[in-house]
């Protein structure tokens, strides 16, 4: 992998860390449209981990099974749709152009408001598309 610039031992070693192949939830960041790519890694991405974690609960004879899947398949949507939204903004990727992790955190407090704020509305227009395509 190749960055552009000098070739300090810093720079060397902040090339080991960035990654050129992007996590699961990170390659669905540029994703068009971006509605049906939100809705393919809240789907996707949750589903693989919870068929594993509904396997291993149900052998073990977790009570209320079905609740306790329910709620972390909802906890696993909403942080997958919010690490999404984040990673379209530029935080919390690991490819190139990464920033550090520092400048990530510093970044959260504003996205968190921005995503409690932007996602029901987009949500809202998908929805009234969505009812305008579909209505008899």
């Amino acid at each position: 992998m190749e960055l552009e610039g000098g070739g300090s031992e810093r720079s060397d070693a902040r090339r080991h860390l960035l990654h050129d192949e992007p996590a699961l939830t990170e390659a669905f960041r540029w994703a068009s449209p971006p509605g049906q790519a939100f809705v393919a890694a809240m789907v996707v991405v949750p589903a693989i981990a919870h068929l594993v974690e509904f396997t291993v609960h149900w052998w073990a004879g977790t009570p209320v099974l079905a609740t306790s899947i329910a709620a972390s398949v909802a906890l696993s949507a909403l942080s997958t749709l919010f690490n999404l939204f984040a990673m379209r903004q530029g935080v919390l990727v690991v490819t190139v152009p990464a920033r550090s992790l520092w400048d990530d955190v510093r970044r959260l407090p504003l996205l968190y408001v921005r995503f409690a704020i932007e996602m029901p509305v987009a949500a809202g227009r998908g929805l009234v598309k969505w009812l305008r395509r579909h209505r008899d």
